[in-house]
Order: structure tokens, then sequence, then C-alpha cells
């Protein structure tokens, strides 16, 4: 029989919509166990310790039977573990559900990385000389968000804003430390988007952009652009067509 599974997620708040990976539903032979992700949001990133109490008590009704969800936990459709894998739960817990990055000794520059790999798609699409890396709210852009700078974060890319303000974060499907970054990514798309909002920016003064770069299942990059865009527009840099969007809107910045 084929072992099948369902990944489940948390939403702190189900009407602003984010949602963390938290844990899976393994179907075998023996009936369904819960697996619960290594690595689970902190609570900041959900919202405060009562969110996160709120998770781990909803995590631990997972075993209960019948299963109950609520409405802070959704579930995908059900999965296929692949043939011949002789320890399914070993399996989602390195390929499907979030996990710590492996220590090797070697300290790794991690933001660096992903502002490195991430600038490279610009070189590729032939704009680079139109991105700018490292955008400031106190002093990029004119001083345009100057006012709000304590409560924003910086953005790893950034557009020369003579017609509109293009932030651009990168997303490396690969990356250890994914659900860190992808927590980083919203957060701080969020807190641009509701400031634009305050101050009364529209899209064509300002535009967010979350490039999903190769690597990593075709479940995963879909749920990728399923969370990202919720917060910003979402280019996935195999799809010719997104490509052609985010070269055109740079070039057109």
């Amino acid at each position: 029989m084929t072992a099948t599974y369902n990944t489940v997620y948390f939403t702190p708040d189900p009407f602003v919509g984010t949602r963390f990976c938290v844990a899976a539903l393994l179907e075998t032979g023996g009936g369904r166990v819960a697996i619960t992700a290594d690595v689970l949001p902190e609570a900041a990133c959900v919202g405060g310790e009562g969110a996160r109490r709120l998770l781990q008590i909803h995590l631990n009704k997972l075993q209960a039977e019948p299963l109950s969800l609520g409405p802070h936990l959704t579930i995908s459709e059900p999965r296929s573990i692949p043939q011949g894998v002789g320890h399914p739960e070993a399996w989602l817990r390195r390929f499907a559900l979030p996990a710590r990055a492996h220590d090797d000794g070697v300290r790794h520059p991690r933001g660096r990385q992903r502002s490195t790999r991430g600038f490279a798609f610009f070189v590729q699409i032939g704009v680079s000389a139109r991105v700018q890396r490292g955008f400031e709210p106190a002093t990029d852009a004119g001083g345009l968000l100057r006012e709000y700078a304590r409560t924003l974060p910086s953005i790893t890319h950034w557009s020369d804003p003579a017609t509109r303000l293009v932030l651009m974060e990168p997303v490396l499907p690969d990356r250890p430390q994914l659900v860190e970054d992808l927590q980083q990514v919203t957060t701080a798309f969020r807190a641009y988007r509701d400031v634009a909002r305050e101050v009364g920016l529209g899209r064509d003064a300002i535009s967010m952009i979350s490039y999903i770069m190769p690597g990593g299942t075709d479940d995963v990059r879909r749920e990728l652009r399923h969370d990202l865009e919720r917060v910003s527009r979402v280019c996935d840099t195999l799809n010719m067509e997104d490509r052609l969007m985010m070269r055109n809107m740079l070039l057109a910045a």
C-alpha cells in the first residue's frame, strides 16, 4: 500500500490568512500518524506568545480521533510518498517539513547568499544595471519612507525609483533556512504594504515582488507562491511569462 500524507498549516489570524507549515498527517496501512515539524514558527512570527500557545494546543489535538482542525489549521490535498521510501516519517521530515539546517561547523553567509543568488537572476534577464542592493527606508528613494524607517526593515533588492519604487525579495526553495526566509519576507512586505496604505501610495508608486529562484519540488514552489501572493506580486523565475513581467517592470521603473 502506498503511503500518503497531508501537509498541515497553522493560520494565527484567519482574517489575515498568513499560514505556516507545522506538521504532516501520514497515512499508512497501520493508520494515521501526526508528525510535528522539527522547526516551528517563533512567537514573534505568529503574533505573540498567545498565538504560539494556541499552535501547541492544536498540534496536540492532531493526535486525537476523530480529527478536529478548527479555523486555525488547514490541510493540503493528500500526496503520495515516493515508491521505495523505507521510512516515510524520515522522508517527510527531510523533504516536506521545515527542518533545522545541518550544522557542518562552517558559518555560512546566510543573508549574503540569498542576495547574491537572487541578484544573479537580474544579470540573467539583462536588468542588473537597474537593480540596487539593500534598500534602506531611512535614506533611499529620496527619503520617501523616512518617517516610518524605525518600523520598516531593509529590503534585499530595489529598483531606481525614477517612476516607481520596486522592492524585491528573493526566495530560495532549496535553502535550509527556507521557513525563516519566508517568515522574514512576508513580515517585511506586510509592514511596507501597511505603510504604503497609510501614506496613500498606490501600485503605480510602489510595487513589492517576491521572486522564487530555481529549486525545490513542484509542491513546495506552489505553496510558496500561494503564501507570497498574500503580501506581494510573485515572479516564478522558471516561468517565462513571470520573467518577462519582471523584466518589463524593471526596465520601465
